[in-house]
């Protein structure tokens, strides 16, 4: 058994040590231009051009100017090494968050356990590339999350729902989770959550003005309302039905209504799958007591059914979101040794598929894509992160139904 994971650590520590010195040469057509401009935007007392018609790309509040000024001030390709190197250091550093949180409520932390761990947490090598490929701040959040996480285990709510609300001010889907907690009846911490939200707006309000604000929500947020696209990294639930039932191009980002065939279907899944979800882990929604320092603890399970349901059903699910993955993934194993679940079964089965199929293979570029976009196989390949999605819900959901069939976690009594 040792040997195995050996094998297993060396092979997902290899995929992430392997291409990880093809992601440090700048790049231009990505996603960093955007927060390199906003930042110099800025320091140049232009910030009132961050959401104008030549500069499209930028895509988050302006406050989060504010963060992006230190790269700003950077000329173009210093700014890219400075937030690589930070990345990195976040993908280590959230490691190191993970592995201490183990030891700590899960001990001992063992040799075994160990390659466990990094096994787990570097399976998803292609999407750390891919987030430093495009100069992303995914991996930033990412570390944010296990800093949450480690911080709400220990009772920490205020602290851990401060590091929560940052998290969903500079990326919106994170407030899935939030949904998430409500259900379980966290509500200290969906609570000081949303408030650092509203405080976040506000300060945005009083420091760039009402009418940046509100082209920043006419821009990113009703401009976009109800529409979709199916590119090759959109991996949301509705991006893999308008690749199977369209022929959008694969490299198409333009941001168009979805058939109406396509709607329908759509928002069918959802609400089939939301009430799938909520039969599942219908004991543990809305429990009579708030599962807060409870020592049968879900939320590890809970964590990954809130970012599985992110990576779903918001209609943009970048394939760079499913980094957040590696904290509940990384924690599963710990978590359900704990809890006295069985190591084999149907659910072990639905979340190990899982996990291999939303890391998933190296992420190409464009031209890769477009050249196969026509074939169906393809196109249906590139929905297998969706699936694995799709399963590590349906896993995580299966999960808390066992946990309170067996008599842990906070069930409450009605």
């Amino acid at each position: 058994m040792l040997w195995i994971l050996i094998l297993a650590a060396t092979v997902s520590l290899g995929r992430f040590l392997a291409v990880l010195p093809l992601t440090y040469p700048p790049r231009t057509e990505v996603d960093f231009p955007a927060y390199h401009e906003g930042g110099r935007l800025l320091i140049e007392g232009e910030i009132d051009r961050l959401y104008s018609d030549d500069f499209k790309e930028f895509q988050n509040l302006p406050l989060v100017t504010v963060f992006l000024a230190p790269l700003g001030a950077l000329d173009y390709d210093q700014a890219w090494r400075v937030l690589w190197w930070t990345n990195l250091a976040s993908i280590v550093a959230a490691l190191a968050v993970l592995l201490f949180c183990i030891r700590r409520f899960f001990p001992p932390l063992d040799a075994e356990g160990l390659l466990i761990a990094l096994a787990l947490y570097f399976w998803f090598a292609p999407i750390m590339h891919r987030s430093l490929v495009l100069g992303q701040t995914t991996p930033i959040m990412v570390l944010l999350l296990a800093a949450f996480y480690a911080l709400a285990r220990r009772g920490r709510s205020t602290l851990s729902a401060i590091v929560l609300g940052s998290i969903c001010l500079v990326k919106i889907p994170p407030l899935a989770l939030v949904g998430v907690f409500l259900a379980r009846r966290r509500l200290r911490l969906v609570a000081g959550a949303l408030v650092v939200v509203l405080l976040g707006l506000a300060i945005s309000l009083a420091v760039f003005g009402l009418d940046l604000n509100l082209q920043y929500g006419r821009r990113v947020i009703w401009t976009n309302a109800g529409k979709a696209l199916a590119a090759f990294n959109n991996q949301s639930l509705l991006g893999s039905m308008l690749r199977l039932l369209t022929d959008r191009g694969l490299t198409d980002w333009r941001l168009l209504p979805p058939p109406f065939v396509v709607t329908v279907l759509h928002r069918s899944a959802l609400l089939l799958l939301i009430g799938v979800l909520l039969w599942r882990g219908r004991r543990l929604v809305w429990p009579a007591s708030p599962p807060d320092g409870d020592p049968d603890e879900t939320l590890e399970v809970e964590i990954g059914l809130g970012v599985s349901l992110m990576l779903l059903i918001f209609p943009i699910g970048w394939i760079h979101y499913f980094q957040f993955l590696v904290v509940p993934v990384t924690l599963l194993p710990f978590w359900w040794r704990a809890a006295g679940l069985p190591p084999r079964g149907p659910t072990v089965a639905i979340l190990a598929i899982g996990i291999l199929l939303a890391a998933g293979g190296m992420v190409r570029d464009g031209a890769y894509y477009a050249h196969f976009e026509n074939e169906t196989l393809f196109r249906v390949l590139q929905c297998s992160r969706t699936l694995g999605a799709l399963l590590l819900a349906w896993g995580y959901a299966r999960a808390l139904g066992e946990t309170a069939a067996s008599g842990n976690g906070s069930t409450g009594t009605a």
